[in-house]
């Protein structure tokens, strides 16, 4: 299973999501929308799992306490 592991990850998936959806508009109006709706079914488990994972980290992330030390020893 994919997993995010830093803010970067988290911009980078979230872009991916965007992108796919905005193929499966292109895909739709250049092959029409029946090919469409089935090209974005076969993705749809994986655009879950990014929407999944990218929940994770956020509820994650929201429990950690920042630190804002100069090096691990200050933690």
């Amino acid at each position: 299973m994919y997993r995010i592991h830093n803010d970067t990850q988290r911009a980078e998936t979230a872009a991916m999501i965007e992108g796919m959806k905005r193929q499966f508009v292109r895909i739709a109006k250049d092959k029409g929308q029946v090919i469409g709706d089935r090209i974005e079914k076969c993705y749809s488990g994986l655009v879950k799992q990014f929407h999944e994972q990218i929940r994770r980290y956020d509820e994650l992330k929201a429990g950690l306490p920042s630190f804002k030390g100069h090096d691990l020893s200050e933690f």
